[in-house]
């Protein structure tokens, strides 16, 4: 590609956004962008067809991009474009820039325009070139809003199963119709049936008959709603239904822990950033962790008690339950009996608790208002039969597990996009006529036949007399750096213990390894590259180290990082175990995972540091690995 080097001011300058009044705000129309991202909507729009928004005021230098006509205001910057190609590019662009680290204003966050524009910069020299550039990265971000707009549509289906059944007692109404109108017992329980599944008599015939389990489950179903209402103090509710705290059903679990009395740990922080930021956690080590939080438990419902105005619901999927801790600004509602999350979620998102929440709020201003959890915890909520309870918590519990998958989707496609950009914005990556960055499998080799690339890249490696040592004296073994332990080194490379490993060597064979060079070099598509020849690598280098040490592909990708003299400070370390991230499309490591990564190597014995303050690692000469039966 050909570059030209510009500034800001000159590729896409800046314009001020203007205030809108609060007598302009509506319900729908134009959406109406400030530093934050959308935050109403108006009548008219002041920018388009395609615009890209910069915060000024507040988030500065957050960037957005909008795919329609929008509204600016005065906490913001904007470009606009006629092209959406070149709005994606611009948005990728400025995104590298580190507008965020630009605030001129200790008081208040503010972007200069005029010092904005006077950063350098460098793109190919026309729209074309700038148009692949970018389409991975668009191809990324498509990805990651058709999960997200899964995930809404499957949150919509549970939302509206929850109001019809447990809300507006459609089935329950439809069972009272049909017996107002002369109706049997049997024919209300049909009523009902079609209530529930939105099938007609007919197609209830052919589910029937087609599918008997379904039409007995749905029966069974149909069943468990009453044929009558009641009074009550909230007014007609079904009858047998009662009004209980919402406590008998979900406890307000507040197990206090401090993560800076294990500062090496890494945490897994659900925290309303994090939340806000795609609802996945962070991971933190515990020193950067100042303040006490909550122990989140994985069958939980969090629940933001600051600023309830702007509802965060959360169903954490949690990875290590020893490691799992949420913000204080979370109520956390562990249910009673876990089988029932679904229906405690189904409760706590209804309209008319989230009311109930915004009733029990502290503070005058609306930006720092809190819900009072106990409040929260001891308000009324209806509630079914056990039974029905459990049943709805069945049907909607694999929409929850899809949800939390796309989650970790998205994840890790943004992951991936977050480390191309860089790349692809300075020229470091470069796309070919396809649009894509890609290197096929050694061979073409049908990706599946893991067994068989694994024996070709062994028979591809030195004899294992390279890397292993029968028989030599303990002062032969140091100076030869090897590992000292006594194993079983499995597959080809041989049977039987008291053999010793060179792991320097072996790394040192493996990047170079003729089969797998694609890997260290470029091997990125559009999506998520070929990280299926990492599950090889690590493969290989599992069955080298025995059955003491099991790597994951990113732990692996860290070994594999070192150089050939064995020592490497942790900046350089970091990029290249994010090069070859980044090219076995793995999402990239920040310092804190490589941190992390680096202590449970050091606790399996392959690597040590070198200073005290953790800056310099080096691969081990000698291999102490506990439970090893030492020579």
């Amino acid at each position: 590609m050909s570059w030209i080097k510009t500034k800001v001011g000159a590729f896409c300058p800046f314009t001020y956004g203007k205030a809108i009044k609060k007598s302009e705000q509506v319900s729908n129309g134009y959406p109406v962008y400030g530093s934050n991202g959308i935050y109403t909507y108006s009548e008219i729009a002041l920018a388009g067809p395609y615009v890209v928004i910069i915060g000024r005021k507040g988030s500065v230098g957050k960037v957005h991009l909008s795919e329609s006509p929008c509204w600016v205001s005065d906490t913001a910057f904007y470009v606009m474009f006629d092209s959406l190609d070149e709005a994606y590019f611009t948005y990728y662009l400025l995104s590298t820039l580190g507008l965020e680290s630009m605030n001129t204003d200790a008081a208040v966050p503010g972007l200069n325009r005029e010092n904005a524009h006077r950063l350098e910069i460098k793109v190919p020299k026309n729209a074309s070139l700038r148009q692949r550039l970018v389409k991975p990265l668009i191809d990324l971000d498509k990805k990651i809003k058709n999960s997200e707009q899964t995930n809404q549509t499957l949150e919509q289906i549970a939302q509206a199963i929850f109001k019809s059944w447990f809300v507006d007692f459609e089935p329950v109404k439809a069972k009272m119709e049909a017996l107002e109108a002369g109706g049997s017992q049997e024919e209300a329980l049909l009523a009902a049936m079609q209530a529930i599944s939105g099938k007609d008599k007919s197609q209830l015939t052919q589910l029937q008959t087609e599918n008997p389990e379904n039409y007995n489950q749905l029966r069974t179903t149909a069943e468990l709603f009453p044929s009558a209402m009641q009074d009550s103090e909230q007014g007609e509710i079904p009858e047998g239904w009662l009004l209980e705290p919402f406590s008998n059903i979900a406890r307000l679990d507040t197990t206090s822990v401090k993560p800076a009395k294990e500062p090496e740990k890494i945490w897994e922080h659900y925290s309303i950033p994090a939340f806000d930021d795609g609802m996945s956690p962070a991971f933190d080590l515990g020193a950067n962790i100042k303040s006490n939080k909550y122990r989140v438990f994985p069958e939980s419902v969090l629940v933001s008690k600051l600023n309830p105005h702007f509802p965060r619901t959360w169903l954490p999927d949690v990875l290590d339950s020893n490691a799992a801790i949420c913000s204080t600004e979370f109520m956390q509602f562990v249910p009673i009996k876990p089988s029932q999350r679904a229906f405690v979620a189904g409760v706590v998102k209804s309209d008319s608790f989230q009311n109930g929440i915004m009733m029990r709020v502290t503070g005058s201003t609306g930006s720092r208002q809190r819900a009072q959890p106990k409040q929260v915890a001891e308000m009324e909520v209806l509630l079914p039969s056990e039974e029905l309870r459990n049943i709805y918590s069945v049907l909607i519990a694999p929409q929850l597990e899809s949800q939390a998958s796309n989650i970790r989707e998205a994840l890790n496609l943004a992951n991936v996009r977050d480390a191309l950009l860089p790349k692809l914005l300075s020229g470091q990556l470069q796309v070919n006529s396809t649009d894509q960055v890609h290197t096929k499998l050694p061979d073409d080799k049908d990706e599946h036949d893991l067994n068989a690339l694994i024996s070709e890249i062994e028979n591809d490696l030195p004899p294992k007399s390279h890397f292993v040592v029968h028989g030599s004296s303990r002062k032969q073994r140091h100076k030869l750096g090897m590992i000292g332990y006594s194993t079983t080194i499995t597959g080809d490379l041989g049977q039987g213990g008291a053999e010793y490993f060179k792991l320097p060597a072996f790394l040192s064979e493996l990047r170079s390894n003729k089969i797998l060079q694609g890997v260290f070099s470029t091997v990125v598509d559009s999506a998520t590259g070929v990280p299926f020849l990492m599950v090889v690598i690590t493969a290989v280098l599992n069955k080298f180290l025995g059955e003491k040490v099991k790597l994951d592909q990113k732990t692996a990708i860290v070994l594999l990082s070192f150089p050939e003299n064995r020592t490497c400070k942790v900046s350089k370390l970091l990029n290249e175990s994010n090069r070859l991230s980044l090219n076995a499309g793995l999402s990239p490591f920040d310092e804190d995972e490589l941190s992390g990564t680096l202590k449970r190597l050091k606790v399996h014995g392959l690597v040590t540091h070198r200073d005290r303050t953790f800056t310099e690692w080096a691969l081990v000469e000698k291999f102490d690995h506990k439970g090893a039966r030492r020579p």
